[in-house]
């Protein structure tokens, strides 16, 4: 995905009536098609968290966080992980970000991290929890 690709994917969710495919994919009993927060909720997860390969960013590149997977969990991580998703985040003009909880769990090697976001033109808030690792 190219730079104007990416600002159109941001632009994208500029609307008031969300509609997108799943991230997940076709899983049997699971929706294919997400709507209203589901939606919201999918974008803002393949945008951050996509691997090299997927649609979600850029292709070629991944999602901004995947720089993080196979480095040392320990406190400055977790702060640059944080960093990363705020600053990210804060492109597109309709999420507000309330908070982000990233924890490290060693033993199993992955990031614990969840995101309480408010989209301001649907008037709602939500939260993404997701491992990554």
């Amino acid at each position: 995905m190219s730079i104007s690709q990416e600002s159109s994917f941001k632009e994208s969710l500029d609307l008031l009536n969300y509609t997108d495919l799943s991230y997940r994919g076709a899983i049997s009993g699971s929706e294919f098609v997400v709507r209203r927060d589901s939606a919201v909720k999918n974008a803002i997860k393949m945008y951050l968290f996509s691997q090299r390969g997927d649609y979600g960013r850029n292709i070629g590149k991944g999602g901004p966080l995947i720089e993080f997977i196979g480095k040392p969990i320990d406190n400055i991580q977790k702060d640059e992980i944080r960093r990363k998703i705020i600053s990210e985040l804060a492109s597109f003009p309709n999420i507000v970000v309330n908070e982000v909880i990233v924890d490290g769990v060693p033993e199993k090697k992955i990031w614990r991290i969840q995101i309480v976001f408010s989209d301001i033109y649907n008037k709602f808030t939500d939260s993404i929890n997701y491992e990554m690792g």
